[in-house]
C-alpha cells in the first residue's frame, strides 16, 4: 500500500492531476463503498463465499485485493500525500498506515476469537455508526476540494467578513474605562497642564 501510494503520487504529478480532482475522486469512491455498506443489511442474502484456493500465493491475493489493500485507502493515500509537502507530516502518515496494517493483521490472526457472543453484536453497531460517518466524510471531501476550487465558499468566511468589526478600545461590560485628558491653560504666562480624571 506504501508502494501504491508512492507511485500513485508520482503517477498523478506527472500526469498533472490536481490536488482537487484527486479529492473529488477519492470522495466519489469512498461514498460509493460506505453507501454500499450501509446498505448491505437491507440487501436479500447472499449466497456463501467460495473457499480460498488451495495455492498460497492465490490466496494471499484474494486477501489482500480488496480486503486488505482497499482502493478507496490507496485513492485517500494518494490524497493526502499529493496535498503535503512536509517530510515529517509524510513519515506520520506512513506510521498511522503501518499501525493500521498491523492492526487488520491482527483481526484476521484473531478471527474467530473476535466474532463471537457479544463482541459481534458491538462490531455490528459500530460498523453500522462507522459506515454513516464513512458517507459524511466522502462528502466532506468533496465538499474542500469544491472550495479548494473556489467554486463553494466556507460559510465562516462570509459571516467573518459580513460581520462589524469590533471596537478597539471597547471596555469590558461592567467595568468603566477611565480616561485622561490633558487641557492647557495659561497661569501667569505659562503654559500648564492640568488632568481631567472623568468619575465612574
Amino acid at each position: 500500500m506504501v508502494v501504491g501510494g508512492d507511485v500513485g503520487t508520482a503517477l498523478a504529478a506527472k500526469w498533472q492531476v490536481s490536488v482537487p480532482a484527486i479529492e473529488i475522486a477519492t470522495g466519489l469512491i469512498l461514498r460509493l463503498v460506505a453507501i454500499r455498506l450501509v446498505m448491505s443489511a437491507y440487501e436479500p442474502p447472499q449466497a456463501p463465499a467460495q473457499p480460498l484456493p488451495p495455492e498460497p500465493m492465490r490466496a494471499t491475493l484474494r486477501l489482500t485485493f480488496p480486503l486488505v489493500v482497499t482502493p478507496y485507502g490507496i485513492a485517500a493515500l494518494i490524497a493526502v500525500l499529493a496535498s503535503t509537502g512536509d517530510p515529517s507530516m509524510i513519515t506520520g502518515i506512513y506510521l498511522v498506515l503501518i499501525f493500521v496494517m498491523v492492526l487488520n493483521l491482527l483481526a484476521m490472526l484473531f478471527i474467530r476469537e473476535v466474532m463471537r457472543g457479544p463482541m459481534l453484536l458491538i462490531l455490528q453497531v459500530a460498523g453500522a455508526v462507522l459506515g454513516v460517518l464513512q458517507v459524511g466524510l466522502a462528502v466532506q471531501i468533496i465538499i474542500h476540494a469544491l472550495r479548494d476550487l473556489h467554486v463553494l465558499r466556507a460559510r465562516y468566511a462570509r459571516a467573518s467578513r459580513s460581520a462589524p468589526a469590533p471596537p478597539e478600545n471597547d471596555a469590558p461590560a461592567g467595568q468603566h474605562r477611565q480616561s485622561i485628558r490633558l487641557r492647557v491653560h495659561c497661569s501667569g504666562g505659562r503654559p500648564r497642564a492640568q488632568s481631567l480624571m472623568p468619575g465612574p
